[in-house]
């Protein structure tokens, strides 16, 4: 009787336990769902945001070597009046 006792002891012991550690783990995702949804992911946004001005930069200055338009020699711009005009 000792022995069977000591296994229905384990047993329901065991299922405690796992029911205990199963609650735990629902409550670690819940409060890491919690943090990411709190919290933006500037790592990617700010990696995008750097990508799109270095290609800003460079289209602005192959703009300027084709058009030779600069911040001090502005007015040329006012040159070409149509977009066909443009060669």
């Amino acid at each position: 009787m000792n022995q069977s006792g000591n296994y229905i002891w384990m047993s329901t012991e065991h299922q405690r336990r796992h029911a205990e550690l199963l609650r735990e783990a629902a409550m670690n995702r819940l409060a890491v769902e919690a943090i990411r949804k709190n919290r933006p992911d500037n790592r990617s946004t700010s990696k995008i945001l750097t990508l799109i001005g270095k290609k800003l930069t460079k289209i602005g200055s192959a703009l300027e070597k084709r058009f030779g338009i600069t911040a001090e020699n502005g007015t040329t711009m006012n040159q070409y009046s149509e977009a066909g005009e443009c060669s």
